[in-house]
């Protein structure tokens, strides 16, 4: 979310949600939370709710990671 933003894509992230129905669900993910994220946030959604984690308590515990080698057709 916050590489958008940077983008200067703000005027079209507000067109988009401008044609959403009024009771959608919204989420934004970023590995980063600068302030004008959170001011658009604040803009577009309602009642935004947001989860902070500290970096040393981020984990991969229990979470198991691959990828897959894919040859072209």
């Amino acid at each position: 979310a916050d590489e958008i933003l940077s983008r200067g894509f703000n005027e079209q992230i507000y067109g988009v949600f401008r044609t959403l129905p009024e009771n959608v669900q919204v989420i934004v993910v970023s590995a980063t939370v600068p302030s004008d994220l959170l001011e658009v946030a604040a803009k577009l959604m309602n009642d935004p709710v947001t989860v902070l984690i500290k970096r040393e308590e981020r984990t991969l515990d229990g979470i198991r990671q691959f990828y897959v080698n894919a040859e072209r057709e």
